[in-house]
């Protein structure tokens, strides 16, 4: 009977409903404006107007009622991850993050497609007003650029100062492969990192050639040009004519026609106008555009009052808040403290031993959980320790969870995280790491060989739902590392893999995963930092600066507040609303990264 009622269910006919998914794009994690302009465009207008994006699904897009885009002005990635927890709505709510490059001076404009036609065909005036450009000498070339001009390769390589990256050293090279120039150029601020470590020619080089660089470069620019614009055009033509269906083939003056229009030529070509929503102060080319409906607000309560009322009467609608950013040098205190935070987090101690244990057997073990970047023996204490600082979190979670309170080599261990300012909510913060909704389907194995993927593909019939493979590799040697992350569609079904996997016939180590992908790919880009467990990195706050803390406008609480706010208004999104959230940072401050994600509301709720 229970069968007959599953077959019944299954043949039920299931309604669409436009869903997002980001799995074409999970070897990176970093959008540009331009991609994200790419959905926008086939958000509102779809396939029979233009292609899909290139980087991400939309499905059944005929079936999206509204797109709205929230951007908090001045939070960036640092502020999500600095106070994750205060941020429970965003990362509950939405299942799909990635990183943006920093802020131009226009952040909106650039998302929108406003900047393009101004940047096409009019470069001189286009560079004008660029800050920090007063001192720069243009170069004395007239000449129109036919087939026959030279081509020069060019590479610069950057160190990290006290205000950002800054140039260091730059190569150029002719088409014959020549050095034309090779010279270092001291930064204008201290240098804190020269960035030394990115070995990529070969294995017995450190660093970088930067003329080795700039040939490549030039190597691949000849190439594109004489292969190149055949191909695009090819696979534009191509994608036309797969997603057009009914409609007349276009040609490729219409193609290059479309990649240029803005979203909001492609409202105003259905009739529709554009909503958005801002504080008074805020300035924007968006604002003063033809086509777009502009409401001008006091106060972010004002803001977030008028969305209720007027996101239900336009197709598209920007409702931007605006908070006060981290100074530069607080960006970078709190960029030190969260690498440190992430470092210790994936620290664990371990012991007591036997002064007589076998010391290779033991190293294996706690290898055998992930990969490690150091391990030290302790001998401050009466008997031997092992201090294991594993290069993800999954590992050192899982050598808790698996050694913790276990007789090994004769003793009852303890597992533990040391105990610093940093780790005190570690376990708070390790369990709703867990239910984020990036990491809900995805798991984390240790122990997997070379033949581990064909294995897997030989038996899939066994992991149902699996939609990527995600097999980290070492810088240096091009191998693939001992463990991965598998994504699935259900948490059940990444559950049911992970019993498999960790059971007799695979006998490998797992869990369910903690880190999102785009926090890797973040903490890659912060600068190194190390230090000894309970050594303070900045001296504890004064009475005066703890009561600060406490007030509303810090950003810590301004997080869980205006997360909590936006979360109710994202609940009386009606179904087949395309949502994104936006966290731009500012330009100002170093290291700052933009923070980018997605939803759809699934259920249907009144508008």
């Amino acid at each position: 009977m229970r069968s007959r009622w599953d077959l019944e269910e299954r043949q039920q006919p299931v309604a669409k409903k436009a869903r997002l998914s980001t799995i074409l794009f999970a070897e990176n994690c970093e959008v540009t404006h331009g991609q994200l302009c790419e959905l926008l465009k086939y958000a509102v207008l779809g396939k029979s107007s233009f292609p899909k994006p290139s980087w991400c699904q939309l499905f059944h897009q005929n079936h999206l009622k509204n797109v709205v885009v929230f951007i908090l002005q001045g939070l960036s990635q640092l502020h999500f991850y600095k106070f994750y927890l205060e941020f429970g709505f965003l990362r509950k709510a939405f299942k799909h993050k990635f990183r943006l490059p920093p802020p131009s001076s226009d952040f909106l404009a650039d998302i929108i497609g406003l900047q393009k036609k101004q940047i096409i065909g009019n470069l001189p005036k286009a560079m004008e007003g660029f800050p920090d450009c007063e001192n720069f000498v243009p170069t004395k070339c007239n000449g129109s650029v036919t087939d026959n001009s030279p081509l020069f390769g060019l590479d610069c390589e950057m160190c990290l100062t006290s205000k950002g990256r800054e140039l260091t050293r730059i190569s150029l090279v002719a088409e014959g492969g020549g050095c034309v120039m090779d010279e270092l150029v001291k930064p204008d601020n201290k240098i804190v990192d020269y960035l030394t470590r990115k070995d990529i020619q070969c294995p017995d080089r450190l660093g970088h050639d930067a003329t080795e660089d700039a040939r490549t470069t030039l190597e691949l620019a000849r190439y594109f040009l004489k292969y190149g614009p055949k191909k695009i055009a090819e696979l534009n033509l191509e994608a036309l004519a797969r997603h057009q269906e009914s409609q007349e083939p276009r040609n490729t003056a219409e193609v290059v026609q479309q990649l240029n229009t803005s979203v909001l030529e492609c409202l105003d070509s259905v009739g529709q106008k554009l909503l958005f929503l801002t504080r008074e102060a805020d300035a924007s080319a968006l604002s003063s555009s033809k086509n777009c409906q502009t409401i001008k607000c006091l106060s972010n309560k004002e803001v977030l009052e008028q969305a209720r009322v007027e996101i239900p009467l336009f197709p598209f609608s920007i409702v931007q808040f605006s908070f006060e950013p981290f100074s530069p040098n607080l960006t970078e205190e709190m960029n030190k403290r969260i690498k440190i935070k992430w470092t210790e987090m994936s620290t664990v101690y371990a012991g007591p031993f036997n002064k007589n244990c076998n010391l290779r057997a033991l190293k294996r073990l706690f290898k055998s959980f992930g990969p490690v970047r150091s391990m030290t023996l302790v001998l401050e204490t009466h008997q031997p320790h092992l201090c294991i600082q594993y290069e993800v979190l999954e590992a050192a979670q899982l050598a808790i969870e698996s050694l913790d309170g276990v007789l090994v080599e004769g003793s009852c261990i303890k597992v533990q995280r040391p105990v610093t300012e940093l780790t005190l909510d570690c376990d708070t913060l390790v369990n709703e790491l867990e239910q984020d909704s990036e990491n809900r389907g995805t798991i984390y194995l240790s122990g997997v060989s070379e033949t581990f993927k064909e294995h897997l593909l030989q038996q899939c019939s066994l992991f149902l739902g699996l939609e990527a493979m995600i097999l980290p590799k070492d810088l240096k040697s091009g191998k693939h590392k001992r463990y991965c992350f598998l994504r699935f569609k259900t948490f059940g079904s990444a559950q049911r893999a992970l019993n498999i996997l960790t059971g007799k016939d695979w006998k490998l180590k797992g869990r369910h995963a903690l880190t999102p992908r785009h926090l890797h790919a973040w903490l890659r880009g912060l600068p190194h930092e190390s230090r000894l467990p309970g050594v303070r990195v900045i001296p504890p706050p004064s009475e005066q600066e703890a009561l600060q803390m406490l007030k509303v406008d810090h950003p810590k609480i301004a997080a869980w507040h205006w997360g909590r706010k936006i979360g109710k208004l994202y609940h009386n999104l009606c179904s087949g609303t395309l949502c994104l959230i936006l966290l731009p940072g500012t330009k100002r401050a170093a290291l700052q990264y933009s923070e980018l994600q997605f939803s759809i509301p699934k259920r249907p709720v009144a508008c």
